[in-house]
């Protein structure tokens, strides 16, 4: 899992997930730039779908392990929300139910059932 940021460290984080089998760039190529006048933009490309990394995707519990770990160790534990759209909503979905970590907005465009 790779986490792509865009703007100051000192404005507050919005996360974006993609879909199923989206590269990060296709979702959300149209509203970084916005975004990041305001919040820290850190666009999640999912273990195995980037162009600079080899590992293969697991399945959904390793990722958002990963996640919340990137989380506690680069915004000590807390961002300001979250966006997901498809496997991105289930992400957030996750996130929000399992309390690991603090998000003040979740938003889900659509989930999908595990």
């Amino acid at each position: 899992m790779k986490v792509h940021e865009f703007s100051e460290k000192t404005n507050p984080v919005i996360m974006l997930f993609s879909g199923t089998i989206c590269y990060w760039k296709g979702n959300f190529h149209n509203v970084i730039d916005k975004l990041s006048e305001k919040f820290l933009v850190a666009a999640v490309a999912y273990t195995g779908f980037d162009e600079s990394d080899s590992e293969n995707y697991t399945c959904v519990e390793d990722e958002l392990n990963k996640i919340e770990q990137y989380i506690k160790e680069h915004y000590n534990g807390k961002i300001c929300a979250a966006y997901g759209c498809s496997l991105g909503g289930t992400f957030v979905s996750h996130l929000a139910a399992r309390h690991n970590i603090h998000m003040q907005y979740g938003i889900i465009g659509r989930s999908q059932s595990l």
